[in-house]
Formats: C-alpha cells, sequence, structure tokens
C-alpha cells in the first residue's frame, strides 16, 4: 500500500492497547492517519470483523480519552486490495490531552516523535497545560472545527446596543480568521452553536479545594 511522504502516519495490524495512546498523541502534535489491518512494510492484511472494530474504536475514543476529542477523530474503511482496512484520522487539537485512567500524567499524556507515540514528561505535561489556557495566538490560528458557522445571535446583540456587523468584514475586523481566511476557535465561541465546553468556576478559598459554584455556558 502507498502512502504520501508528507503523511503522518501509524500502521497496524490489529487493533490493540497501544491504539488510545497513538490517538493521544496525535491530538498532541500533529494531524495523522491511523491504519487498521496494515503491517509495518505496508502489505494490506485486511479486518476481519470490520463493524465491530469500528465499534470498539468509536468506544476507546469516547470513553478512554479526555478532555472530549468530538470533531477530531474520522473513522471509516477502504477496501484495498480486496480487504478491508479501517482508517482513523486525527485532528490535532488545542487543549492538553491523556488517556482518562492514567490522568494527566507522563503514562497518560504522549506526543508524537518522528513515527513513535512518546510520554512526555511532567515539566513538558505542566507547560502544554498552561499553553492551551493562555496562548492567544492558538485561539486565533486555530481553525474551528465545525463549519459553517452562523452569528446570529451576535448581530442581536450588537443591534441591542446599536452596533451594526458588516456581513462582508465583520469577521476580519473582529480578529475571527485564521492567516488562512477560515473561521478560527474565536468565531466557534462566538458562534450561534459551537462544541467547546467554557466552566466558569468559583472557588471557597484560595487552595481551590472545593468549588461553591460552576456554570458551564459551553455549546
Amino acid at each position: 500500500m502507498k502512502f504520501q511522504e508528507s503523511e503522518s502516519i501509524e500502521l497496524k495490524r490489529a487493533l490493540n492497547k497501544d491504539f488510545a495512546k497513538e490517538v493521544v498523541a496525535f491530538l498532541n502534535t500533529r494531524n495523522g492517519t491511523i491504519y487498521i489491518g496494515v503491517d509495518d512494510n505496508g502489505d494490506v492484511l485486511g479486518v476481519s470483523n470490520v463493524n465491530k472494530t469500528m465499534r470498539e474504536i468509536r468506544d476507546i475514543i469516547r470513553d478512554q480519552i479526555l478532555p472530549s476529542t468530538e470533531g477530531l477523530c474520522e473513522i471509516g474503511s477502504l477496501l484495498e486490495e480486496d480487504k478491508t482496512i479501517i482508517i482513523v484520522k486525527v485532528t490535532k487539537g488545542t487543549k492538553l490531552y491523556y488517556i482518562k485512567k492514567e490522568g494527566r500524567s507522563a503514562t497518560g499524556c504522549f506526543y508524537r516523535d518522528g513515527n513513535s507515540s512518546t510520554p512526555m514528561s511532567e515539566e513538558e505535561i505542566e507547560r502544554r497545560w498552561k499553553y492551551s489556557f493562555t496562548n492567544e495566538d492558538l485561539l486565533k490560528e486555530t481553525s474551528a472545527t465545525y463549519n459553517p458557522l452562523t452569528f446570529r445571535q451576535l448581530k442581536i446583540f450588537y443591534d441591542e446596543v446599536g452596533m451594526t456587523l458588516n456581513d462582508d468584514t465583520f469577521a476580519s475586523n473582529l480578529g475571527l480568521l485564521t492567516k488562512d481566511g477560515r473561521f478560527n476557535k474565536i468565531a466557534e465561541l462566538l458562534s450561534d452553536k459551537n462544541h467547546i465546553g467554557f466552566i466558569y468556576a468559583r472557588y471557597n478559598g484560595n487552595d481551590k479545594s472545593s468549588f461553591s459554584e460552576t456554570v458551564d455556558f459551553g455549546n
């Protein structure tokens, strides 16, 4: 089986215990594709029970990885050499992703290093955790997960305060576009319907040991 030289891939003979780790590594590093039913030499082996394996993949991505990967993983199948293989396309996320049961630790957080999924150091985990919350450029230059986006409620708000949004220029004026002209994560936050969790929390004390109030403004 032939692959593009620029494609970041992981080849797997079958679905195994390392699958969640490999998905996490791509989520934390770069876009990539996992081929299941292909050996390390690119020879097509196929998957015997495609539907069952695809259900297991969905369950792993949904139940074993945090935070939510909704919209970042696409599962499909392909007939190659009269055999069916499963393809999982992973889009790099904007958060720190990890295996749920391991938590944000060296055994739960991975990144892509060449063709390997490598554990993160504690220092790298801490840095990426802070970076995902504080880097404004990350929000500006990361494309929105869902398209098309609509802004009816935003326009209503502007009308209520005596201002108008020009349909042709408001996106660029408000900094809602990436450098290549696509809607970014800030645009997704302001759109009529988004899939970003946005939680406000008030603590009882400075040590952040207990909450007095939490409100989820996402979606």
